[in-house]
């Protein structure tokens, strides 16, 4: 099954000289992170999704090789609401840390990131589009409410969203016939939901419990199917036609070995089918989890 769908994969950034996941306690050294790149092209990843807040991701990212590869990085809120200048320069900076002449896509933070003033927004796209330092551009989203309000204002390349054997909101229907219509594609994020799709229901933390029958049922139709959480969350969201990347991270090198070695045994098609989707946003959305308590 990999290589037939590959070509829709992108390493996340995010555990890249980075701690991230509330489920992950390690943090990879650069070393690693690079073996980590290096086997992620290996496998066929088209290329890489960071951003600047994920501490030195992209730097380390750019101390690898990053040619004919696809490159996706995110720009600073922050920068954004300095101004067009400072958004420039900003994008300009991530540039020069990913050590590539042009981003593949440069996305917005969030929905909230865009809207906050958007004309300074798509005259940052416009101006990055000019000087041909970006191919496209797309936001990240949470909830399908939000696409109508970027929609008023401008239509981008893509969405980066949320998509996995629970949260199945952005492949719904209404949805994705909406994006279809718009030429907009859709780029699945958050496929293992921070690590909890992924976790031993036995170990998970207190605040899930509410939850624990959902994932346990989870793992033993994985079980039942001969294969780990890992590969079948991720061959779940690959399949899908409405999903034209999906992003994945991984924690070490020995997960990507594993999700890539699960890929080649997937029992069947339609996979989603066979999960029980949560419209609980208190689980799927990580906004709302209580991470003091973590």
């Amino acid at each position: 099954m990999l290589n037939e769908i590959n070509h829709k994969f992108l390493l996340g950034g995010a555990t890249l000289g980075n701690q991230y996941g509330v489920s992950n306690t390690v943090k990879m050294t650069d070393g690693e992170s690079l073996l980590l790149i290096e086997e992620a092209f290996q496998q066929g990843f088209l290329g890489i999704d960071t951003a600047p807040v994920y501490g030195k991701s992209e730097s380390v990212c750019g101390s690898s090789n990053l040619r004919n590869k696809e490159v996706f990085t995110k720009v600073l809120g922050s920068a954004v609401r300095q101004g067009l200048e400072e958004g420039f320069e900003e994008v300009k900076r991530s540039i020069k840390r990913l050590q590539v002449d042009k981003l593949t896509g440069i996305t917005f933070h969030s929905s909230d990131d865009f809207m906050f003033n958007t004309q300074t927004s798509i005259d940052l796209v416009q101006k990055l589009l000019d000087y041909d330092l970006v191919e496209s551009w797309g936001v990240s989203m949470y909830s399908p409410k939000e696409i109508s309000k970027i929609l008023d204002h401008a239509k981008p390349d893509y969405l980066q969203a949320p998509v996995n054997i629970a949260d199945r909101r952005f492949i719904d229907s209404s949805v994705t016939a909406t994006l279809r219509q718009q030429d907009i594609a859709l780029h699945a994020r958050s496929v293992y939901l921070q690590g909890i799709l992924l976790q031993e229901p036995a170990t998970i933390h207190e605040y899930f419990s509410p939850w624990k029958p959902l994932l346990s049922e989870y793992q033993s139709i994985s079980n039942a199917n001969g294969l780990s959480l890992l590969g079948m969350t991720v061959a779940s969201v690959l399949e899908l036609g409405e999903v034209t990347r999906v992003v994945v991270g991984a924690n070490n090198i020995s997960q990507l070995q594993q999700m890539a070695e699960q890929l080649k045994f997937v029992p069947q098609k339609n996979l989603l089918s066979m999960f029980k989707p949560c419209s609980d946003e208190a689980l799927i959305d990580p906004r709302l989890w209580n991470t003091d308590s973590f």
